[in-house]
């Protein structure tokens, strides 16, 4: 399946799921797994320090569930979405 493809496919699996939410497209590197993150970068502590780019960068390896945590402990309060997808090689789909 083309990127392209794959991306409307979550796209609208999450509208379908989620009617009332606004999506955003994100382009991503479908050669290797691939982690999405929203909440997480913008999260805000209580002194007004932003979670940023290399805190996240630090927990990218992390499961989605101990990236969300990790934010809303930093002081996030809104909505946090990780979305993980992990490609296994087409040989392992047909096993």
């Amino acid at each position: 399946m083309r990127k392209s493809s794959l991306l409307a496919v979550l796209a609208l699996l999450v509208a379908a799921l989620v009617p009332t939410q606004t999506l955003h497209a994100q382009d991503v590197d479908l050669s290797k797994n691939a982690q999405s993150v929203d909440g997480v970068l913008e999260a805000t502590s209580a002194t007004g320090e932003i979670f940023g780019f290399d805190r996240t960068r630090a927990i990218s390896n992390e499961t989605a569930e101990k990236i969300a945590e990790t934010a809303r402990e930093f002081g996030q309060e809104d909505d946090i979405t990780v979305l993980t997808l992990r490609i296994a090689p087409l040989e392992a789909i047909h096993a």
